[in-house]
């Protein structure tokens, strides 16, 4: 079907915001990316850096951002949000919004 773009369909997010065990398990799979995500979701170079500083291992690194993006954005740190993040011509990762902030089976 010519002019058909499956990623135009109307996308359901989870509502609320995303459960430590869902960020830890994303932090996964972020490791190689868990700096540039974070400057996409609107952290600050400095708190990255403290972020950095404080954790010695990747995967801390990662989880530590999605906590700090999460309690930083308060009621703005939605499913909609992190998937926007995730998408981001920069990072890439539209297989991680279909795993982790999509509605089941949608």
């Amino acid at each position: 079907m010519a002019g058909f773009n499956p990623r135009s369909r109307m996308e359901v997010f989870k509502t609320g915001k995303p459960e430590d065990k869902e960020l830890l398990s994303l932090a996964h799979e972020i490791v190689l990316i868990w700096r540039p995500l974070g400057v996409i979701l609107g952290l600050t170079n400095a708190t990255l850096d403290v972020i950095d500083q404080d954790s010695p291992k990747v995967l801390n690194k990662s989880y530590d951002m999605l906590i700090k993006w999460r309690e930083s954005l308060g009621s703005e740190a939605t499913y909609k949000n992190l998937a926007e993040g995730l998408d981001h011509k920069i990072i890439g990762r539209h297989d991680l919004v279909e795993k982790y902030c999509h509605e089941s089976g949608k």
